[in-house]
């Protein structure tokens, strides 16, 4: 899945501090304030177009019993959104997102902010906590594994017009990202982003990092035996093999790149993969 290179937190810390320096309404200040703070203090990942760098609906490469932790304190994940097929007449799409994500005692508290006609709204925090954060005896919802969202505040959000549904986008998008962080193959890799207004404003006071992380596959080698038993045993014929999270005889978790298995076979099988990463 292709990865654009956004500049959505830079876009955002411009509007809010415009908004902050000006006369607003004090629960206003409060939020906008309590969101800059933590972009300012975090570590910026980008993620594919979708938001979703493997859209593993079960979640197949974290186990809910154990703590679930970030890869820091505080990060923000910015992406652009699909367009989505089922918005209702006269409901508008938010196109691009960021997610604030942040570590607290037993939980991780999440903030949307999504861009709406021209600005960037922050929505109030919501959380889940670190362990039985899925609830895998519930019924499956478009084929995917509930995830537990709670809030500290449900009278505010409540009053907002915010429902937990509307949150369970980025709640999926967190858990992606944590579900492929966990595979012992995939690394964090740092990165500049350099544009000619980077390198002219380079000694002023740029409040954030033009530094941001994307997730990297590592070259693994491991024998799989599996690999010729899959599919069509008696028909080895030239496929698509989607990529995909794999538990190994010793017990890590890696991810496997998608490949075309039994290429240049005679007999080739055709098939339409909506391909994650």
């Amino acid at each position: 899945m292709k990865t654009e290179t956004t500049n959505y937190c830079k876009q955002i810390v411009k509007q809010f501090s415009r908004t902050l320096s000006g006369n607003c309404p004090e629960l206003t200040r409060e939020v906008l304030s309590h969101a800059l703070t933590n972009i300012l203090a975090a570590q910026r990942f980008i993620l594919p177009v979708g938001g979703r760098l493997h859209d593993d609906k079960e979640f197949r490469a974290l186990d809910e019993t154990e703590e679930l932790r970030l890869p820091y304190p505080i990060i923000t994940l910015e992406y652009r959104h699909e367009h989505s097929e089922n918005i209702q007449p006269g409901h508008s799409e938010s196109l691009k997102r960021v997610i604030i994500v942040r570590e607290i005692d037993r939980g991780i508290v999440f903030m949307p902010i999504c861009f709406f006609e021209g600005m960037w709204a922050p929505l109030p925090e919501m959380m889940f906590p670190s362990t039985m954060y899925l609830n895998r005896d519930a019924p499956l919802v478009d084929g995917r594994v509930l995830i537990r969202i709670g809030s500290s505040n449900i009278n505010y959000m409540m009053s907002g017009g915010f429902k937990f549904s509307d949150y369970a986008d980025e709640a999926g998008v967190i858990l992606c990202f944590l579900n492929t962080l966990s595979c012992s193959n995939v690394a964090v890799e740092r990165k500049t982003r350099i544009t000619g207004s980077s390198i002219k404003n380079k000694h002023k006071n740029d409040r954030l990092s033009n530094d941001y992380h994307i997730l990297t596959i590592k070259s693994l080698r491991y024998s799989d035996h599996s690999e010729h038993s899959v599919g069509y045993r008696n028909s080895p014929r030239e496929h698509l093999r989607r990529g995909h999270i794999r538990r190994l005889e010793d017990g890590r978790r890696i991810w496997v790149n998608a490949a075309i298995v039994s290429p240049g076979h005679q007999q080739k099988v055709s098939k339409d993969y909506r391909i994650s990463c």
